[in-house]
């Protein structure tokens, strides 16, 4: 019984690779992407990037820290 499943699962794996490898893909990517870029920079972007926020500094010195240490038995980590 082991070698009928051992066979028929060998059969539908290679029959899966050869669907996905015959199967054609139909990519569609639109058309402005398919333009080339620009290595010019625009003085708007370069406004665009000096007007962005930016994040402040947080104080993280509030939290915990959380020590995990692992159980040898049920390798499962414990608090």
């Amino acid at each position: 019984m082991g070698v009928v499943t051992v066979t028929a699962s060998v059969i539908w794996i290679g029959v899966a690779i050869y669907q996905t490898l015959v199967t054609p893909v139909d990519v569609n990517v639109p058309v402005e992407m398919l333009k080339p870029l620009s290595p010019v920079l625009s003085g708007e972007t370069l406004t665009e990037l000096t007007t962005r926020r930016q994040m402040e500094n947080q104080d993280w010195s509030s939290l915990s820290k959380v020590q995990v240490r692992e159980s040898s038995s049920s390798g499962v980590a414990q608090r």
